[in-house]
């Protein structure tokens, strides 16, 4: 070094080897380390990146996403940046946010475990079409089963699937079983989340559980007992009526 100063001393001073400060020497473009800032010939200043961003979010464009802002204006004779170039400088500067008329995406998170250590303790609930003679016409089956026992606590069959068959039916099974406290888990149906059933689970201190939009999975113990039921040998296709499917 000059000045007298030792190589390997003046390396440990600046914080890096004696053999990087050898292959800088040999390199011409000097530091080559992953970290160190390089010159990019194609890299858009801080200009050009402004003025994208600011297209992006003009009021013409505002609600647009970057794929369509791309192809209009291609179709005006301009290119700003590619796609993927759009979204980065939108997401740097906290702007990538939902655009157009569609309804944002909701992110699900999966209910909490329900585990049952004795009988009483937890619940599932479903409701499973029964298809009769008639084509397109069903009957529907409420069916309420302990986790714990698998045994069948309560079950109805109806013409149809709503909120008063399904408030009748807790209150049956309420006159007949301890209810209180009882965790109870079911999908997303219509009679599931009534007003009236979730007033009446909340009066009898039933403990309501849902499972995620088109996650059958999380409402399995109810999914298993019908195909149970429905690949058992001797279980008929479809039924002449209400009655046949009630014996």
């Amino acid at each position: 070094m000059e000045g007298g100063a030792r190589t390997f001393k003046a390396c440990e001073v600046l914080g890096i080897g004696i053999r990087t400060y050898q292959r800088w020497k040999l390199h011409p473009d000097g530091d080559c380390r992953k970290c160190a800032e390089r010159h990019v010939a194609r890299k858009l200043s801080k200009e050009e990146r402004d003025h994208i961003v600011q297209i992006c979010c003009s009021p013409e464009y505002s609600n647009v996403t970057p794929y369509a802002i791309y192809a209009d204006l291609l179709d005006k004779g301009t290119y700003l940046a590619s796609v993927s170039t759009m979204y980065r400088f939108l997401r740097e500067r906290g702007l990538l946010h939902h655009r157009g008329e569609s309804r944002p995406a909701q992110r699900r998170s999966k209910p909490p475990e329900l585990k049952a250590t004795g009988p009483n303790q937890v619940w599932s609930w479903d409701v499973s079409c029964l298809p009769t003679r008639v084509q397109g016409i069903f009957l529907f089956a409420h069916v309420l089963m302990d986790v714990w026992s698998r045994k069948i606590v309560g079950w109805e069959i109806h013409t149809e699937e709503c909120e008063a068959h399904a408030h009748d039916f807790f209150r049956r099974v309420a006159a007949e079983h301890e209810v209180s406290g009882v965790h109870l888990h079911s999908d997303n149906g219509n009679a599931m989340k009534g007003v009236t059933v979730l007033v009446l689970f909340f009066s009898l201190g039933i403990i309501p559980s849902y499972s995620r939009p088109r996650v059958s999975n999380d409402n399995a113990f109810s999914e298993a007992l019908f195909k149970t039921l429905k690949y058992t040998p001797g279980y008929p296709k479809r039924f002449m009526h209400i009655g046949h499917a009630r014996s």
